[in-house]
């Protein structure tokens, strides 16, 4: 029988293999499509294609991207990508951008890319869900509006729900909005470039395991009938507050996050009375690098530790780590306040009479964590060792520069040696 195939298991005389994991983004106008590399060397190019016709030039086997310039003019739109050579062509999957109807009166599912220029209003009864791996963009101040229910649940952190408004909007207050009476489910999302990632208007919608950044506020939670767990997120790089509360009830539950780089890490306001902290497992949160940890204003209480609630925070921030500036007794006990100097805990008006002694370990990595420059939050298997460089920092801020170098070395000797028992592998 004849051999088909040469000494690499490639056919010399079948098409090639189909491009893989085909996906694309919108950026402003444009579609940026990329996939995997391409390794079949018995293609002779490959070709894009748009609504079942060809686009632009052929491309090299060695491309892995494609920009379609000005495409959001002609959405919907179908793409794939081919491989071809003499004996014929390969087809990837391929991928859909729908455009979003404006009014959503009966029950939807949207999957792949959803592209809106308008305002999406889920109506009351009516439910939306969203199939993981999701990416929707709203590109001019639209909003998420949810009078019914949205079930947003991107099912692990390898297959997230992007939300993606583009840039904050004071004028539409752009976001995500759960008005009274609505529900659903927020899990692995990631939420990007809202005023209000998430606004819960007197509803509860929990939110898990998910990343929210690039927004003014990430999560602003408004009257007594929002009072949602918070755990396992991202919440980073928001312009305002991570956290807004006002008026949010001690059932509102917030632990296990990761909370950094916003102004004011949580805002508490208007008699809100969050539990921030967990003492059960111990593992709180790790509020850093904010200009200001926990703010609490207007008759706010919250719980920030007493000996039996809520504490087991790493609180690490630029200006202040608590600042309470009502007349109540503001508890925060069993919390590392990144030294065990009391004079330099940057404390403005919280009871510590307990505090931790070190940083509190074993605070969970979130599943979607921000590891690049940008405001992308990507899965956090791309630096296994977060937690360890997470250690090193707080050890550092807090002047403990021997402990952090001492992670640090041990971090560099273990990449030294799982980098040589791969090359030897190979050899």
């Amino acid at each position: 029988m004849h051999n088909l195939y040469n000494t690499t298991g490639i056919c010399n005389t079948c098409p090639p293999y189909a491009p893989k994991n085909l996906k694309a983004t919108i950026v402003g106008q444009n579609v940026e499509l990329s996939w995997d590399s391409y390794t079949d060397y018995s293609a002779y190019g490959l070709q894009v294609v748009k609504n079942g016709s060809n686009i632009g030039s052929f491309l090299s086997i060695s491309a892995t991207s494609y920009s379609d310039n000005n495409a959001i003019s002609s959405f919907p739109a179908t793409y794939s990508v081919y491989a071809f050579n003499g004996y014929g062509s390969s087809y990837s999957s391929p991928i859909k951008i729908s455009v979003s109807q404006s009014n959503i009166s009966y029950n939807t599912t949207w999957s792949g890319v959803v592209y809106s220029n308008c305002n999406v209003t889920v109506n009351s009864g009516v439910r939306l869900a969203v199939v993981p791996g999701t990416n929707i963009y709203f590109v001019s101040g639209e909003s998420l509006i949810v009078n019914g229910i949205l079930n947003a649940n991107g099912g692990s952190a390898s297959t997230p729900i992007l939300f993606d408004f583009s840039s904050p909007n004071s004028s539409t207050q752009n976001g995500i909005v759960f008005q009274s009476g609505s529900s659903g489910t927020i899990n692995y999302c990631q939420i990007r470039n809202a005023y209000r990632g998430i606004y819960e208007n007197n509803t509860t919608v929990n939110i898990t395991n998910s990343a929210i950044s690039g927004c003014t506020d990430g999560i602003y939670l408004y009257n007594y009938g929002s009072h949602p767990l918070i755990q396992g997120c991202s919440i980073h790089n928001n312009s305002n507050s991570g956290i807004n509360m006002l008026y949010s009830l001690s059932s509102t539950v917030i632990k296990e996050d990761s909370i950094y780089n916003n102004y004011d890490g949580l805002y508490c306001s208007s008699s809100s009375q969050p539990t921030i902290g967990n003492i059960s497992t111990p593992h709180g949160n790790a509020i850093r690098n904010n200009d200001a940890g926990i703010i609490c204003c207007n008759n706010a209480n919250p719980m920030i530790g007493n000996g039996s609630t809520a504490g087991y925070n790493n609180l690490v921030n630029t200006t202040y780590n608590v600042l309470n500036t009502t007349g109540n007794a503001i508890y925060a006990y069993d919390n590392w306040w990144g030294t065990t100097n009391p004079t330099y805990f940057k404390n403005g008006g919280a009871l510590y009479t307990s505090f931790l002694l070190a940083p509190q370990p074993g605070i969970p990595i979130p599943p979607l964590s921000k590891t690049s420059g940008n405001y992308a939050a990507t899965v956090n298997g791309d630096i296994p060792m977060l937690s360890e460089l997470d250690n090193a920092y707080e050890l550092k801020a807090s002047n403990n520069l021997a402990q952090a170098r001492t992670v640090c070395l041990n971090l560099i000797r273990s990449e030294e040696r799982r980098v040589g028992k791969e090359c030897r592998s190979r050899w």
